[in-house]
């Protein structure tokens, strides 16, 4: 159960943009970046100690933390498809 708790971030990040991604590749990343960080800010703020989830640490840093994740993925997807199509 802790192993799937750790990966539970990547595992539906990437089946958001694996659904999300193939019709529009922009939407995929923006979903994956958000649902990634909405589950990485709550299993912290939970491995903190916050069993109540007050929401105002979270409320101070989904934005920032949201864009880079965005900025990552695009990055990291868009070269990897970038490489993909060249080889091919």
């Amino acid at each position: 159960m802790g192993f799937l708790k750790g990966y539970l971030s990547l595992i539906i990040g990437n089946m958001c943009y694996l659904t999300l991604g193939q019709q529009n590749f922009y939407l995929g990343v923006l979903g994956e970046g958000i649902l990634k960080t909405w589950i990485d800010i709550s299993k912290i703020s939970s491995q903190m100690g916050n069993k109540s989830m007050n929401m105002e640490v979270t409320k101070k840093v989904f934005l920032l933390a949201t864009t880079y994740a965005i900025v990552r993925d695009l990055i990291a997807r868009g070269s990897y498809l970038l490489i993909v199509r060249e080889s091919m």
